[in-house]
C-alpha cells in the first residue's frame, strides 16, 4: 500500500509539472524572453486635430477663438467627437457657431511619429459640405 502511494505521488507530481508544457499552444513565452529576443519598444505617437474651411478655393485653418472657446477645449472636443465617430456633427456645430460664410469644412488629423514635427502624417477624417 505504501509503495502504491509513493508511485502515485511521484506520477501526479510529474504530470502537474509537464501538463503546462503539453497545453501550451505556441512558443511565444519562449521567444519573447529568450536569449536573442529584441527589447520591447513602445513607439509613442502624438496627434493633433485641426479644423479648416475653404474660402475662394483657399484652405484656411480655423481659429477656435472665433467661436469663443479656448484652443485646448476645442481640440479636446475635436478628438472626442472623432473617436466617437461623430466628426460630422462636430463640424456642423462648429459651422453653426461662427459667422464664416463658407461651403466646406474639414477636420484633419495630424499624427506625429516622434517628437520632431517634421515627420507628420496628415489625413482628412471628416468633411462637411453645406
Amino acid at each position: 500500500m505504501e509503495n502504491k502511494l509513493k508511485y502515485f505521488i511521484i506520477t501526479s507530481t510529474l504530470i502537474l509539472i509537464i501538463l503546462p508544457f503539453v497545453l501550451l499552444t505556441d512558443l511565444f513565452p519562449f521567444l519573447r524572453f529568450g536569449m536573442f529576443a529584441e527589447p520591447v519598444k513602445v513607439e509613442a505617437q502624438k496627434e493633433k486635430f485641426i479644423v479648416s474651411y475653404l474660402i475662394n478655393n483657399k484652405e484656411t485653418e480655423f481659429n477656435p477663438k472665433e467661436a469663443g472657446i479656448g484652443d485646448n477645449t476645442f481640440y479636446y472636443l475635436a478628438r472626442n467627437y472623432y473617436y466617437r465617430k461623430e466628426a460630422n456633427n462636430f463640424l456642423e456645430k462648429t459651422a453653426n457657431s461662427v459667422t464664416i460664410k463658407t461651403k466646406e469644412w474639414r477636420l484633419k488629423r495630424i499624427v506625429f511619429r516622434d517628437d520632431k514635427q517634421l515627420t507628420a502624417d496628415t489625413s482628412t477624417v471628416a468633411m462637411l459640405i453645406l
